[in-house]
């Protein structure tokens, strides 16, 4: 097949993706590489060829290294002891003060890198094994949130979190798509789990970070006041 007809079709994936959302690429993408996998007529033309993989091999490492240079360090200080209970980074505060920068390693890893990892990891799954692991995706799926429904919870009140701003915390904290995503294609990759095994764990990763952020943001997003408004706001250094 003509690697320039391959680019366009994986490439036109990723732009009907952005196109349905922007806010929420990552799992619609996921969707749209299931679709376009498990449709007659469609899936013979998608083809995971080596430079794919590659591209998706470093769209997993763009993410877990843009989600180290997201934080922010003066707020990591300020909550040092809740955010280390509740669970890049070296030059997070480098990026605080440069955001061109980050804005432009963000550009290059959501347009390019990472929508091949996240449609790559949707043309994996089978849509036979939806229905033949209905009952183990909702098994699972009960398990992750409740455990970390029952280990976030009571860590957020301990540190007096108000009970609206507690259940937005731990509903967040139930998410997991980026690295659930990587762990669940490095274990398909290599052979540890089966391809059935790894259909239900991502369709347990997507679902987990789909239904509770929708109900966090819809139900129990707190105000921020000001002072946390300007907390992220990297601050003037004076002239010397």
């Amino acid at each position: 097949m003509n690697i320039y007809y391959e680019a366009a079709i994986w490439i036109g994936m990723a732009l009907l993706a952005s196109v349905v959302s922007v806010q929420i690429a990552a799992l619609v993408e996921i969707v749209v590489g299931a679709l376009a996998g498990n449709i007659a007529g469609i899936s013979s033309h998608v083809t995971q060829t080596a430079f794919v993989t590659f591209l998706a091999g470093v769209g997993s490492i763009a993410l877990t290294f843009l989600a180290g240079a997201e934080i922010d360090p003066v707020s990591l200080r300020r909550h040092w002891k809740a955010s280390l209970s509740i669970a890049g980074l070296v030059i997070a505060g480098v990026f605080m003060h440069d955001r061109v920068l980050l804005d432009r390693l963000r550009s290059i890893a959501f347009a390019l890198l990472t929508p091949f990892f996240f449609l790559r990891a949707g043309t994996l799954i089978h849509a036979s094994a939806l229905v033949s692991g209905a009952g183990v995706i909702a098994v699972l799926l009960a398990v992750k949130l409740i455990s970390k429904g029952v280990a976030v919870w009571p860590t957020a009140a301990r540190f007096r979190l108000q009970k609206r701003e507690r259940a937005y915390t731990t509903l967040l904290m139930a998410t997991g798509l980026t690295f659930g995503s990587i762990a669940a294609l490095f274990g398909l990759t290599h052979n540890l789990i089966n391809s059935t095994q790894y259909t239900e764990l991502v369709t347990v990763v997507v679902l987990s970070a789909f239904v509770p952020t929708l109900i966090a943001q819809q139900v129990f997003q707190p105000e921020l006041s000001d002072a946390d408004e300007g907390e992220a706001e990297p601050r003037d250094e004076p002239v010397r």
